[in-house]
């Protein structure tokens, strides 16, 4: 499958909602009719096979404007076609407009595949159309990130802030040069606080659950996964993520309430969500280690009951052997060569 991430992701996580450009290519191409992703997909196809050599300056930039459309992430194609629009701006009869988004493109591009020179030279550019610009300076400040100048993008980002304190995208830089650094407790501070003014971001609630675990508190993780759950409810993957919270935090209490969330998020994904699946199996496996120590089993005590029923009357009981045996079927259609792993991880399981 296709991955429209770069090499430097964790850096720049949130990178995908600093193109502004996406908006210029959209508004530049309005009367063009809205691509799919496969026409995407087949345009980059022929400029990777033809297009780039020929230097096809029409079809390059119908691919910058569907990447600005679909706002993907495909650094080095996005390079290339960026460079073969700029080469010539006069000739190619570019607006200003066109001409200072293919360059952001481009300068965000080359960060990820770590040429910093060329989006430096960008931003250069770009600092003497627009001296007082927030956005030339979200781009230098994500230089100094690629260079590991940290503090220095840090003090950026905050002159920024205290004339523009709404600018989400630089809170979220701010986020990330912390997260780079290892400064977990900096970037919950700071998304915290950014949270109290933007409490609707689905997506900074994600990233605070996920900085919370990285500090095993787990309880407030649920608590912001619960707040991306009811923004998107309709999501399977978040029901997934909040039951995976549940079960790593651990007791019988919060394995049941793990084995609702990940119940839910297979019968959201229409029972294709074999994380959740797993997800099941592990939560039945430890209940049923909870069970067996509860009747004294392993201790040369003998069972007060079955060992196997891991809560009598309770409805999800079944719902982990179901699992168990749906999940080798799937793996047998999609990938044989797995199957005898699995089904032997998932007999020790069950």
């Amino acid at each position: 499958p296709r991955l429209d991430r770069g090499q430097n992701e964790p850096r720049f996580r949130f990178l995908r909602a600093d193109c502004f450009a996406a908006r210029a290519f959209r508004c530049a191409m309005t009367s063009r009719p809205r691509s799919t992703l496969g026409d995407l997909n087949d345009i980059e196809e022929y400029l990777e096979s033809a297009g780039f050599q020929k230097g096809d300056v029409l079809a390059c930039r119908k691919y910058l404007a569907m990447v600005g459309e679909h706002l993907v992430r495909r650094p080095g194609p996005v390079a290339r076609a960026a460079q073969v629009v700029l080469a010539d701006p006069k000739k190619h009869k570019l607006g200003k407009r066109e001409q200072y988004g293919a360059m952001e493109l481009l300068a965000y591009a080359s960060l990820d595949v770590g040429d910093d020179g060329t989006a430096e030279a960008i931003v250069e550019t770009l600092q003497v159309s627009f001296p007082d610009s927030d956005k030339v300076g979200r781009l230098r400040g994500c230089v100094l990130e690629q260079r590991n100048k940290f503090p220095e993008a840090l003090a950026l980002y905050d002159a920024i802030l205290e004339k523009h304190p709404a600018e989400q995208r630089v809170w979220k830089r701010k986020v990330g040069c912390y997260k780079a650094v290892g400064d977990f407790d900096a970037a919950i501070k700071t998304l915290t606080e950014y949270l109290d003014v933007f409490m609707g971001d689905a997506s900074a609630w994600e990233e605070l659950a996920g900085l919370y675990c990285e500090k095993n508190h787990f309880a407030q993780s649920i608590f912001c996964w619960e707040e991306v759950i009811c923004a998107q409810p309709q999501l399977a993957k978040h029901h997934r993520h909040i039951a995976e919270v549940y079960y790593t935090a651990g007791g019988v209490d919060n394995l049941t309430t793990a084995r609702k969330y990940y119940a839910a998020a297979l019968d959201m994904s229409t029972a294709s969500d074999l994380r959740a699946m797993y997800g099941l199996v592990l939560v039945d496996k430890k209940l049923k280690d909870f069970e067996q120590k509860k009747n004294g089993i392993g201790n040369g005590k003998k069972s007060l009951g079955d060992a196997s029923n891991v809560a009598q009357g309770d409805v999800g009981a079944d719902l982990g052997k179901d699992a168990a045996a749906f999940i080798p079927k799937i793996y047998k259609v999609a990938c044989p060569g797995l199957l005898p792993v699995v089904q032997k991880q998932l007999a020790m399981a069950v």
